[in-house]
């Protein structure tokens, strides 16, 4: 009888018709690249001095969002170990030390400059010179919140 090939080629006529997507099971889809909380502008570093093997990093932070982002650290290629530090004066000298944090407010802005808060990058692994750029991440704990991509100028 005829039927069973004219049944295989209804089902397989089924089958053909039937979208790609509803055949098999798709993958869940990737989730899109978080957007960074932190806006990073002007930035800027020092060129490294001989014999020092350390420099700092500049720039204006701003938070568009509602809610405060806490820093906690910083990571940058070029360094063996970067922090966030503030300048200050005390008994006529300015000095420096690092932060456990800093916040940057929810719709504000910190201002990472010279006489100030700065990312303080030591252990440079190369010397850094005008037209050089370092690339700097800036951390809340384990997270990643801002790119910080900085030329290497004169200031």
């Amino acid at each position: 009888m005829r039927l069973a090939p004219l049944a295989s080629a209804a089902l397989i006529c089924a089958t053909l018709s039937v979208p790609a997507a509803a055949q098999q099971p798709q993958a869940p889809a990737a989730a899109p690249a978080a957007a960074m909380p932190l806006r990073v502008s002007g930035a800027w570093a020092r060129p490294s001095v001989p014999g020092r093997p350390m420099t700092a990093v500049y720039a204006v932070l701003e938070n568009p969002g509602g809610s405060p982002v806490v820093l906690t650290g910083a990571t940058c290629e070029v360094a063996g170990m970067s922090h966030i530090h503030e300048s200050f004066e005390e008994q006529g000298m300015m000095r420096m030390r690092p932060v456990d944090s800093l916040v940057v407010p929810a719709h504000g802005r910190v201002e990472l400059a010279p006489g100030g808060y700065h990312i303080m990058l030591m252990m440079l692994r190369r010397s850094l010179a005008a037209g050089d750029r370092v690339r700097c991440e800036l951390m809340a704990g384990q997270r990643v919140v801002a790119v910080v991509d900085a030329e290497v100028r004169a200031q």
